[in-house]
């Protein structure tokens, strides 16, 4: 009874028909038993009816229609399982199963239709080679699911699964329509123009659409997740329009790399890692209109130039947008609300601060958080009132900025190049630089506030500025940070619960004048590889070290307390012509620590109650250690390891708990019988100096000790 209504069915179709309608049935009571045998007998334009069942491929060199009726799977035998060699031909309703190294199906002709077809197995899926031809509503399979070689053919709602969905190269004028990639990599286009890549969605790990070296490819309103390592990748491509496109979820939305003069329009970039927009090395491009949330960095620039970023928003961003080593663009009317940091323009490395790096054209039309951003080039004679929620100064001369509220900006003031500028009564929050000088001379930041920034106040190749009375409060690298820049000025400053209180490295000459730091985790105070500073009056408390000096010589430190420390109230290492006076060092660990240095001068300081050493030196020799008070320290108020030819005299040494001193080296106790050695508390001397030695464990001795404490004034 089916039989019959099939045949019913088949006299239909055949007296419908214009052409003849032949047969492929495995029994043989239909027509033929082989696909190749029905084409063999067929005419151009007849229609070829394959009854369900398995059949071996076939090359069809005439224009046929050939439909499946039922399940009709058509395989290779180590090759290609069609091979369609004329134009015009339709093949429909088929599951189609390569096998081999060659392609399931191949297509190279031109005016073909291949619709609602299964292709899975082989290496590549489908390979079209001519012109005009059409894939729509199929399921490709394979390694690679379509190779596109020719022009002027249409994809169209088509599912791809494997590791590649479609190879383009060589090709022009294609439309990718309404496809689903569930594919490793979605489509790769090389040296391609004039092609459509529109309205289709994609998910995968590597690259949802790449172009390289293609131009003038318009790629809308498709739609990207999964975890790409980029949504759309472009390399070395110029001219392509890419508008309304949604990605989510991966390392970077859309890329341009080394890629010019692209648009870039109404594009949604959600919760990528790195970067929604990314473009590194490529000028002329436009973006506008972008809506960029959740991500790394909204858009991020590293190593581009003269770029149109035009009414693109971006909210709730690590960063909202990043020039990174990018000089001479365009922002105007951007929107940057609810990033850490809002806007960051730096050269992409701490190690360069190249000043073309901050020219940029960016107007009062961008804002952040509902202010607007200020950035002025090459100014002159200028006042900056309140009310920005960024201020930047590139190359400008004699411009106030005061009584500014920033925060999450990656920098509240940016000084670059600049010369005479000031900085006053600004408050800067959560951000990662409070106020910056780079390469910038004579200017000052005064009375500012840093609350809670990574670094709140930075000077780097910059001369003769002057920090007088910030404040910097819980950053989370360094309150005060002074890299490559000579003879500044840092007066009056507070940095307190950061990771390090101030920290200059590399800048010779530089005053660091009555600052507070206390409560950092880390050091205090640090100098490192920066001759002829001068400390004066400086209060280091409660830190993990209260004042380092590593690799500096010729610095004072005078007069400064350097208290209640966890470690050593000061440290100098790998020095030499240092001027240590006057200076307090109370309850620390230890109260001075020299190691690996000589010629210093530790004249008239206070080294009392520390739970260690009040001075312990280490391979250090030619010191004059004179006029110091050295009491109750829980081991010892000098203790020498490996040092020699030090001179340590007219000291006081007061019930240090385990011993006064103690030397393994050959050090000079006293300066000859006129002037005397020290006075110690657990040894009863005969005169103001006496002539009875004084032993010091376990090498040394006092050979003119002192009666009575100071009884050398």
């Amino acid at each position: 009874m089916k039989w019959l209504l099939l045949l019913a069915a088949l006299v239909l179709m055949i007296a419908s028909s214009d052409g003849r309608t032949l047969f492929v049935d495995p029994t043989g009571r239909v027509g033929s038993r082989t696909l190749a045998d029905s084409i063999a007998m067929a005419s151009p334009g007849d229609k070829i009816v394959v009854m369900p069942g398995s059949y071996y491929g076939a090359t069809v060199d005439r224009s046929l229609s050939i439909s499946g009726s039922g399940r009709v799977v058509i395989k290779g035998e180590g090759n290609s399982a069609l091979i369609i060699g004329a134009s015009g031909c339709r093949i429909s309703n088929l599951y189609i199963e390569g096998s081999g190294s060659s392609s399931g199906l191949i297509i190279k002709s031109s005016d073909n239709v291949l619709d609602n077809c299964s292709l899975k197995g082989g290496p590549n899926g489908i390979e079209v080679q001519g012109t005009n031809n059409t894939v729509s509503d199929s399921r490709i399979d394979a390694s690679l699911g379509m190779m596109l070689v020719g022009s002027k053919s249409t994809v169209q709602n088509d599912t791809f699964n494997g590791d590649k969905g479609i190879q383009m190269k060589d090709s022009s004028e294609n439309v990718i329509k309404s496809c689903r990639f569930s594919t490793s990599q979605g489509i790769e286009i090389t040296s391609s123009n004039n092609n459509n890549i529109e309205m289709n969605r994609f998910s995968g790990t590597s690259f949802g659409i790449t172009l390289s070296k293609s131009g003038h490819n318009s790629l809308a309103e498709n739609q990207f997740s999964g975890s790409y390592i980029s949504g759309l990748d472009l390399l070395e491509s110029s001219d392509n329009n890419l508008t309304g496109n949604l990605l989510n979820g991966s390392m970077l939305g859309i890329s341009l790399r080394q890629s010019d003069k692209n648009l870039l329009t109404n594009n949604s970039c959600v919760r990528n890692e790195r970067a929604g927009v990314y473009l590194n090395g490529s000028t002329d491009n436009q973006l506008i209109g972008n809506s960029l949330s959740k991500d790394g960095n909204g858009i991020l620039l590293a190593a581009s130039e003269k770029n149109t970023i035009v009414s693109n928003a971006a909210s709730d961003n690590t960063y909202g947008i990043s020039l990174r080593g990018s000089g001479h663009n365009i922002l105007k009317n951007n929107s940057m609300k609810a990033n850490l940091y809002n806007l960051r323009i730096d050269s992409g490395s701490s190690l360069v601060q190249a000043e073309d790096d901050f020219l940029q054209d960016i107007d009062v039309s961008n804002s952040a958080d509902g202010k607007p951003i200020c950035y002025l080039v090459e100014q002159r004679e200028r006042v900056v009132l309140e009310g920005y929620a960024f201020v930047g100064l590139i190359e400008c001369r004699n411009v106030s900025v005061s009584n500014q509220s920033i925060s999450n900006s990656s920098t509240g003031v940016l000084l670059v190049g600049s010369t005479d500028c000031n900085a006053e009564n600004c408050t800067i929050r959560r951000s990662e630089n409070g106020v910056s000088m780079i390469n910038s001379k004579n200017c000052t930041a005064e009375k500012c506030q840093s609350l809670s920034c990574k670094t709140g106040f930075l000077a780097t190749r910059s001369s003769d500025n002057r920090l007088e009375y910030d404040v910097a409060t819980n950053s989370s690298d360094t309150g005060l940070k002074i890299d490559g820049s000579s003879g500044l000025l840092i007066n009056g400053g507070r940095a307190s619960g950061g990771e390090m209180g101030l920290w200059i490295k590399n800048s010779p000459l530089c005053r660091v004048l009555d600052c507070i730091v206390t409560g950092n985790k880390d050091t205090g105070l640090g100098i490192t590889s920066s001759p002829d500073c001068t400390l004066q009056g400086v209060k280091s408390s409660l830190n993990k070290e209260g004042i380092n000096i590593v690799g500096s010589n010729g610095c004072k430190i005078d007069g400064c307390n350097a208290s209640a420390n966890s470690q050593d109230g000061l440290a100098l290492l790998q020095l030499s012509d240092v001027r240590v006076t006057r200076n307090i060092a109370l309850t620390n660990g230890q109260g001075i620590y020299v190691q690996s240095s000589k010629n210093i001068q530790i004249i008239d300081n206070n080294m009392s109650a520390n739970t260690r050493h009040g001075l312990r030196m280490s391979m250090t020799s030619g010191c004059n250690i004179t006029d110091n008070s050295f009491t109750r320290n829980q081991i010892s108020g000098v203790n020498l390891v490996d040092c020699s030819g030090n001179n340590i005299y007219h000291n006081v040494f007061i019930d240090n708990v385990y011993q006064n001193a103690a030397d393994n080296g050959d050090n000079l106790w006293d300066s000859g019988p006129k002037v005397g050695g020290n006075y110690w508390s657990d040894f009863k001397a005969t005169g103001n100096p006496g002539d009875v030695s004084r032993i010091i464990p376990s090498n040394g001795v006092d050979r003119y000790p002192f009666k009575n404490p100071r009884g050398w004034s």
